[in-house]
């Protein structure tokens, strides 16, 4: 499936619900832009309630570091 989430500019942190379930098999892309001065960004993978993060994913740019975590 194809899901176009937000255009423009956006206040942060950004909340959003997929139409529809991420199963095993599935590519998830994920494109955006940053303000100048950004040194990293982190996008989690939650449940509904937000009370479990399945995959964790925060490059650090200005520490040449990418944090990547999932639950097992």
């Amino acid at each position: 499936f194809s899901q176009k989430m937000l255009e423009g500019e956006a206040p942060t942190p950004i909340y959003m619900h997929f139409n529809e379930r991420i199963e095993p098999g599935h590519n998830l892309t994920i494109k955006g832009r940053f303000s100048p001065g950004v040194d990293q960004f982190a996008i989690n993978l939650q449940n509904r309630d937000q009370r479990v993060i399945f995959l964790h994913f925060n490059p650090r740019f200005n520490k040449g570091h990418v944090s990547f975590e999932e639950l097992d």
